[in-house]
C-alpha cells in the first residue's frame, strides 16, 4: 500500500511538473534575436551563405550561416563583437529587421517627418525610438502592424504570436507589391546582370541635362545650363570607349563643340581632352584592382550593378509601377544610393586615384614635379568632402527578354565652400542597344601618345 502511494505521488509530481513547465513556456513565449532572424530569412527565402566565419564571439558554429547572412545583407547589426543571440527582440526592432529583409531601406529613408506625423497617431507613439520612427511608420501604413486599443507598445518584447502576425502580413505585402515573377527588385537585377554577361559587345547613348546654381560672394546668384552627350561601346574582355560632348546653353565654344574621349584596353587608359590632338596614357591595372576591391569586383563591362557593388554603395532597389512603351511591358526598378556609403567609397577611390596619378606624373617627368602633388591631393579631397551627393536610378527592363534597355539617372550635388555655395541638378537618359553588334575602337599608335604630366 505504501509503495502504491509512493508511485502515485511520483506520477502526480511528474504531471504537475510537466503542466507547470508547459504553462511557463506559454507565459514566456518571447522570441530572441537568433530565432527571429532565422524566421525572417526563411520567410523571404534568403539563401544562406556557406561560411563558418564570423566576427561575433557569441554565435554557435551551427548558427553562423544564419547570422552572417543577415549581417552581410544588412538586415541585422551587432553590439561590437557580440550578436547577443538569446536577447529578446522588441516589437519596433522586429519591424526594422523585417523591413530591411524586404529591401525597403531606400523607401524608408525618404519618409518625411510630415508623413510620419500622419501615421504615428496612436496613444504611445512617443515611445517609438527616434531611429525607428520611419520604419514603424512604414509598417503601420502598410498594415504590417496595427495599434490595439489605441496603443502599439513598441518597446514590448516580441511574442511568438506577434512574430507570426508580423511575418505573415509582411510576406503578404512583399509578394503583392515588392516582387515580379516571384523575384525581389534586387534579385531581378541580378538576373538582368547575368543576361548582360551573355553579350560580347553593346553600345549606349546618354544625354545629361544639368543646371548649376551658385552663390558667389560679391556677384550674387549665377546660373548655367549644360547638356552633356555621351556615347560609348564595350567589347569583352575589357575594351571600353566613351566620348563626351558638353554644350553650354547660350555660349559658343571656341572651335565649336569639342569632345573628351576615354578608351580603356589591356589594363591601360587613354585620355584625350579638348584642345589636345594626342592621347595621354595611364597604366590602370593597379587602380582597377583597388576599385574592384572597393566595389565588389564588378565587371567593368556590365552596365547592371552586381549585388556586391550595390552593397558597397549602400544601394537599395525596389519596383515602381510597370510601364508600357511601344507595345512592350517594362519592369521599372528604382534604386537609391545611400549618401554616407557612397561618400565613403568615393573618398577611398579618390584617395587611390590621386595617389596613383601623382606618382605616375612624377615618374614620367623624371623628377619630382614642380607643383606640390600632396597639396593638390589635399585640396581635391577637401572639395570632395564638401560635396553632398544624392543619386537615384530608374531602370527599365523588358518583361519578356529581361534585357536592360533604358535608364534614367537623377543626381543632385550640393557644395558648400564657405561663402560660396553651389547646387547642381542633373537628369540623365541612357539607352543600351546593338547587343552583340559590330564595334570600332580608336587605333592609337606610339606617336599618338603624350606624357600624362604634359596635358593641359
Amino acid at each position: 500500500m505504501k509503495n502504491k502511494k509512493i508511485v502515485l505521488l511520483l506520477v502526480m509530481t511528474l504531471i504537475l511538473s510537466a503542466t507547470t513547465a508547459a504553462m511557463a513556456q506559454t507565459e514566456v513565449g518571447y522570441m530572441n534575436r537568433l530565432d527571429f532572424t532565422k524566421e525572417v530569412l526563411k520567410t523571404f527565402n534568403i539563401q544562406l551563405l556557406e561560411t563558418t566565419q564570423t566576427a561575433f564571439k557569441d554565435v554557435a558554429i551551427a548558427d553562423i550561416p544564419y547570422v552572417e547572412t543577415a549581417y552581410q545583407s544588412r538586415i541585422i547589426s551587432g553590439y561590437g563583437d557580440s550578436f547577443k543571440p538569446t536577447s529578446p527582440v522588441t516589437r519596433e526592432q522586429a519591424l526594422i529587421i523585417l523591413i530591411k529583409a524586404m529591401g525597403e531601406q531606400g523607401t524608408v529613408s525618404k519618409i518625411t517627418a510630415e508623413e510620419m506625423g500622419k501615421v504615428l497617431t496612436f496613444q504611445d507613439q512617443q515611445l517609438v525610438s527616434a531611429w525607428a520612427k520611419p520604419y514603424v511608420a512604414y509598417a503601420v501604413a502598410r498594415g504590417i502592424t496595427t495599434p490595439k486599443d489605441g496603443k502599439l507598445n513598441p518597446q514590448a518584447q516580441l511574442t511568438h504570436e506577434d512574430a507570426k502576425s508580423y511575418l505573415e502580413k509582411a510576406k503578404q505585402y512583399y509578394d503583392a507589391n515588392l516582387t515580379r515573377e516571384g523575384l525581389s527588385a534586387a534579385a531581378m537585377l541580378q538576373k538582368v546582370n547575368e543576361k548582360f554577361t551573355e553579350f560580347n559587345t553593346y553600345k549606349y547613348r546618354g544625354v545629361f541635362d544639368m543646371e548649376t546654381k551658385a552663390e558667389v560672394p560679391g556677384q550674387g546668384q549665377q546660373a548655367m545650363k549644360m547638356e552633356m552627350i555621351q556615347e560609348g561601346m564595350f567589347q569583352k574582355p575589357m575594351q571600353v570607349y566613351v566620348k563626351t560632348i558638353a554644350k553650354v546653353a547660350g555660349m559658343e565654344m571656341p572651335g565649336g563643340d569639342q569632345a573628351a574621349e576615354v578608351y580603356m584596353t589591356d589594363n591601360a587608359m587613354y585620355i584625350r581632352v579638348p584642345q589636345e590632338e594626342k592621347w595621354a596614357k595611364m597604366d590602370i591595372n593597379p587602380i582597377m584592382q583597388e576599385i574592384q576591391k572597393l566595389t565588389g569586383n564588378q565587371d567593368i563591362g556590365n552596365a547592371v550593378m552586381s549585388k556586391d557593388q550595390m552593397a558597397a554603395l549602400g544601394m537599395y532597389a525596389t519596383y515602381s509601377p510597370d510601364v508600357v512603351k511601344d507595345g512592350k511591358t517594362y519592369y521599372v526598378i528604382s534604386a537609391s544610393i545611400d549618401k554616407e556609403s557612397f561618400k565613403k567609397m568615393f573618398n577611398e577611390i579618390m584617395e587611390k586615384v590621386f595617389s596613383y596619378v601623382a606618382d605616375a606624373a612624377a615618374k614620367e617627368a623624371g623628377a619630382q614635379p614642380q607643383v606640390d602633388q600632396e597639396m593638390i591631393k589635399k585640396q581635391m579631397m577637401e572639395m570632395v568632402n564638401m560635396m553632398e551627393i544624392e543619386m537615384d536610378y530608374q531602370m527599365f527592363i523588358d518583361k519578356e527578354t529581361k534585357l536592360f534597355e533604358d535608364m534614367k539617372i537623377f543626381q543632385t550635388i550640393h557644395m558648400n565652400m564657405g561663402e560660396m555655395k553651389s547646387h547642381v541638378t542633373s537628369i540623365g537618359n541612357f539607352k543600351y542597344y546593338d547587343f552583340n553588334g559590330p564595334v570600332t575602337f580608336p587605333e592609337i599608335k606610339g606617336e599618338d601618345i603624350q606624357q600624362l604630366n604634359t596635358m593641359q
